[in-house]
């Protein structure tokens, strides 16, 4: 065989080698940012709550079950805060309660809220949530986080294939 086509081959081999890296981390990170969100909560902060938060000036109003639009849902139990415009937070259990089924905020009849300039209009919620692919079952997300870790093996051991094959091709040359 004539060394202008032993260089030919030895430049594609170098070429596949290269061409497979380089998917193979474009593709890891997208595999790893799919699993990511089907294995753990989204944490969002300072989402205004957009519905007119007149309760807050009208005592009729306080002690009322007021359901906010915001962006996402279900939330995560227990990762719920509210805060006026100032960034002060109001205290889960007395100054507002929280229903996670209905997505609802209960605001109390307490000094922090009722009549606080503060609030009007002026209320930001920092939440986490699952997103709708979410996988509540630990074991199955203990399962799928591992797929990552199998896909860069694989990967690793295809370029080491790859380059031992490069070695296989150029033995004997000098």
């Amino acid at each position: 065989m004539n060394k202008k086509g032993q260089g030919l081959g030895n430049m594609g081999l170098i070429i596949g080698i290269f061409v497979l890296a380089i998917f193979g981390v474009v593709l890891t990170v997208s595999i790893a940012d799919i699993i990511s969100v089907q294995t753990s909560s989204i944490a969002i902060n300072n989402e205004t709550l957009t519905n007119n938060v007149t309760g807050f000036q009208n005592a009729t109003d306080i002690n009322t079950s007021m359901i906010f639009n915001l962006t996402n849902a279900p939330w995560e139990v227990g990762s719920f805060i509210v805060t006026n415009g100032t960034g002060s937070t109001l205290v889960l259990g007395t100054d507002y309660s929280v229903d996670f089924t209905l997505a609802a905020i209960n605001f109390s009849n307490t000094s922090s809220v009722y009549g606080n300039a503060e609030l009007f209009n002026n209320v930001n919620a920092n939440y986490s949530f699952f997103s709708a692919n979410f996988i509540n079952d630990s074991i199955s997300r203990t399962f799928i986080n591992l797929i990552v870790l199998f896909f860069v093996l694989g990967l690793i051991l295809m370029i080491l294939g790859k380059t031992k094959e490069f070695e296989i091709m150029n033995m004997g040359k000098k």
